[in-house]
């Protein structure tokens, strides 16, 4: 590798090695950044080419960060911590990529640094909740499940959205522990609700593809249920197709077999939304499918749409599988889904996620306005025949 950067920068440059994998690079430039972008976009080429060794054929994917000084930097720390920043947020858009630092780059990553530190606090605090969003049977109206829902509480604002946090926690590791307390509060939740003799079908919990993918999680699993002596079918766990993406489908096939084993629910989530590769629908363990709410969302006023609503229905039906439609925000949504015989519907026509103690009344009111509804349209049916 110093060998291929030494060719792309020539004499004029100075290269260090200052890790494993890590080189630092001073090159003299034209102040505007036109040098450094175009020596960057050379050596990501160059660097990209596979290396050819005893052992096998080697391939990199080279990101790189960089700095223009005395623009971005006046001393050697500060310009080695900015292009340090420009290069993760360089790794963050995955593959080969070049970055150069900014103000609101330096902006973001001193935030993501400080919502790291307050969201460790939370979780040895155990300030974050869970709110459950219930799933309905859309020929009915009764309760078939609930998702369990991670919520931070914030004094400036009702809380933090899960999209500020969610992604800082995957990337700094802290998702295994946000993931576990997920779990653990859900099973206690629905060893509670089972013991009042409330009937919930089963609690739902999304599981990150970097938990997912860990070794012990299904003994994670076993342990939690047997914590709080509650029987495998009443969870389920619901993972992306992101977890498909840079892992072995065996791997995948192993544990979902092993999860199988222990009795829990698996859901694929967000199904449509991301990989969809049909292919692995068949082959995997899944006992629910999830149809994103982007195929749902202003379905009943498209007919097209409406189709391929019906028809993703029907794929999943065909396989076997329970069918869950997410996002439904208006009586037409609800009816649609009602018409295609889904298993459960959930979104804010029926209930927000609530606290775990609002969800008896929340779902009594939603059952009172299914009923005057109903009323609504027979007494408009008598006086249509009267008329």
């Amino acid at each position: 590798a110093y060998a291929r950067l030494a060719s792309i920068f020539g004499p004029s440059a100075q290269i260090a090695r200052i890790s494993a994998d890590d080189f630092c690079i001073l090159l003299p430039f034209d102040g505007k950044g036109l040098v450094a972008e175009d020596y960057a976009l050379k050596a990501i080429d160059l660097l990209s080419a596979p290396f050819q060794l005893e052992e096998g054929e080697i391939r990199l994917e080279p990101s790189i960060g960089i700095a223009l000084l005395p623009r971005d930097a006046s001393d050697v720390e500060t310009a080695h911590r900015v292009a340090g920043l420009a290069l993760r947020a360089a790794k963050d858009r995955n593959g080969a990529q070049y970055d150069f630092f900014s103000p609101p780059l330096n902006e973001r990553v001193q935030m993501e640094m400080l919502t790291e530190t307050l969201l460790r606090t939370a979780l040895k605090t155990r300030q974050l909740t869970l709110h459950y969003q219930p799933q309905v049977c859309p020929a009915n109206g009764q309760l078939v499940g609930l998702e369990a829902l991670i919520r931070w509480p914030s004094e400036k604002r009702q809380f933090i959205p899960p999209s500020e946090f969610i992604p800082v926690a995957e990337k700094t590791g802290l998702i295994l522990e946000l993931g576990q307390f997920v779990l653990d509060e859900a099973c206690k939740q629905a060893a509670h609700w089972r013991r009042e003799g409330f009937e919930f079908g089963q609690v739902s919990v999304n599981v990150s593809p970097i938990q997912f993918r860990r070794g012990n999680f299904a003994n994670i699993v076993r342990q939690t249920l047997s914590a709080y002596d509650l029987p495998a079918h009443l969870v389920c766990l619901e993972v992306t197709e992101n977890v498909f993406l840079d892992t072995g489908e065996q791997l995948i096939l192993d544990i979902l077999s092993e999860l199988q084993t222990i009795g829990v629910q698996m859901s694929l989530d967000d199904f449509g939304s991301g990989y969809s590769s049909l292919s692995y629908l068949h082959r995997l363990p899944f006992q629910e499918l999830k149809i994103d709410r982007a195929f749902l969302s202003g379905a009943d006023q498209h007919p097209q749409k409406a189709r391929l609503f019906k028809g993703i229905v029907g794929l999943g039906r065909s396989l076997g599988l329970r069918i869950i439609a997410e996002g439904a925000e208006t009586a037409g949504e609800y009816a649609l889904a009602a018409a295609h015989n889904c298993d459960g519907l959930q979104g804010f026509f029926c209930t927000p996620a609530i606290p775990a103690d609002e969800v008896a009344s929340r779902l009594a009111a939603f059952h009172r306005s299914l009923d005057e509804a109903a009323g609504n349209c027979l007494g408009e049916g008598e006086r249509k025949l009267r008329a």
